[in-house]
């Protein structure tokens, strides 16, 4: 499975300041982040920074109907990324689309998990 992963996408290197994505432009890719860090960011405010280990822009492939971008990502520190498109992870393998719909819940419940205490460390009074 993981010969199979990499045949799906093309690595990258990134500089420190390089933008993956720019929210409100449409996309059609998703990144593995490899090595490196990144910062999310909406409106220009900062929402979050993640480390090697995760996936950024999954919500294409996910949503495939909506494929605006919804926030920017840019790279924090020099790395490397996978970046894979969305129609080809359509294409491969069951086995691979099942291991990577699991990290996605995965992540994804990891995050929302993260912005429910954050949420909740806030004063609304």
């Amino acid at each position: 499975a993981i010969w199979e992963t990499l045949r799906l996408g093309r690595l990258y290197e990134i500089k420190a300041g390089d933008v993956l994505m720019e929210e409100g432009s449409s996309g059609n890719s998703f990144y593995l982040l490899l090595e490196g860090s990144v910062k999310i960011t909406k409106n220009n405010l900062p929402l979050s920074k993640l480390a090697a280990g995760v996936s950024i822009g999954e919500m294409v492939y996910l949503q495939p109907d909506q494929n605006v971008r919804s926030a920017t990502v840019t790279a924090e520190t020099d790395g490397a990324v996978l970046k894979v498109q969305s129609e080809s992870l359509h294409k491969a393998s069951s086995e691979v689309q099942s291991a990577f719909d699991k990290a996605f819940i995965n992540i994804l419940v990891t995050r929302l998990i993260a912005t429910n205490l954050q949420l909740s460390e806030w004063d609304l009074k």
